[in-house]
């Protein structure tokens, strides 16, 4: 099942990184290709890559649209009253008020 933060990410993100995606993979399939691999290990190790490099990116995504709602919705707090980073990824499954 699709998060909001996955639809948002394809929405938004993916169309947005066309380039950088078109670069990584070629950067990817050169790696892979010089890999002493059979092709079917080959096309493991990219699927495997690839999906690495989505999580990361989604998740990154993730935790900026969390931090950015934080701040928004809390324009009245000292900025020393804002959380640092690290107390606000430990409250990521939290709702956000």
């Amino acid at each position: 099942m699709e998060t909001i933060y996955n639809q948002l990410y394809h929405t938004y993100v993916c169309p947005a990184m066309s380039q950088t995606d078109r670069e990584h993979r070629e950067i990817i399939e050169d790696f892979i290709n010089r890999l002493a691999l059979t092709q079917d290990k080959q096309m493991i190790a990219y699927d495997l890559i690839t999906y690495i490099r989505y999580q990361w990116g989604l998740a990154s995504f993730t935790y900026g649209v969390r931090m950015g709602m934080e701040l928004l919705y809390a324009p009245d707090r000292a900025p020393g009253d804002y959380p640092t980073l690290l107390d606000f990824l430990t409250k990521l499954d939290e709702p956000v008020s």
